[in-house]
């Protein structure tokens, strides 16, 4: 006899889109207690995976293993707080499993996309309407316009899925592989900005470019208006 879903762990792949991400919006819905969307597929299927091949690995004397993070994975931005915090996590755990399992001469790296196209904004929208109903209907209505508009913005530094792929197989083919692999443009120029500066700047700059800084003036505004 099955379990209520209530009570089952429900892992769904290829959740980004499609028919995967309206299972798994229908299901949290309606089953806001099942343990999904973005763990599962970022952090735990990997991890399984790694599980099952590293013995095999190990006894052929070596291997290599390439983990697909994301720039979310080092910095965190505003309405992709889940995502971020499962790549920060698959960090976190090749990082471990590097040094792990060096011994066996099992290599481990990220490679760390920035934005992909025009799939970012396509996937930002897509959390923020999973996570929130209405989004319209929010305080963050203002936020929530400016994310749609920021795939022209974006446009110039994307990279396209074959270039991702180019950078893939350069952690795969490197004789001497390193950690991470950055796969977007400028993106090592950020990351060292933005590791010089006060937390309390990388916030500001953050809410500035997702829209935040609009959300506090309409709410000022909104408070002033009604005392």
């Amino acid at each position: 006899m099955a379990l209520p879903l209530t009570q089952q762990t429900v892992l769904i792949t290829g959740a980004s889109s499609g028919i995967g991400a309206a299972l798994a919006q229908a299901l949290a819905g309606q089953f806001p207690g099942i343990r999904l969307e973005q763990f599962a597929v970022n952090l735990f299927g990997p991890l399984a995976l790694t599980r099952a091949l590293i013995p095999t690995m190990r006894n052929q004397g070596g291997g290599r293993i390439i983990n697909i993070s994301s720039l979310g994975g080092r910095l965190a931005f505003p309405f992709v707080g889940v995502y971020s915090a499962s790549k920060f996590a698959l960090e976190a755990l090749s990082d471990v499993l590097r040094m792990e399992l060096d011994p066996f001469n099992i290599r481990v790296s990220l490679v760390e996309p920035g934005p992909v196209a025009t799939e970012f904004v396509d996937v930002a929208k897509m959390q923020i309407d999973a996570a929130i109903p209405n989004p319209p209907d929010t305080p963050y209505r203002a936020a929530f316009q400016k994310v749609v508009n920021l795939d022209q913005q974006l446009a110039r530094q994307a990279w396209s899925a074959e270039q991702v792929a180019t950078a893939i197989v350069k952690a795969l083919s490197d004789r001497h592989p390193r950690p991470r692999y950055i796969a977007a443009t400028g993106s090592k120029l950020l990351l060292f900005v933005m590791s010089l500066l006060p937390t309390r700047l990388v916030n500001r700059f953050w809410q500035r470019f997702y829209g935040i800084d609009l959300v506090t003036k309409a709410w000022q505004s909104k408070t002033q208006s009604n005392p």
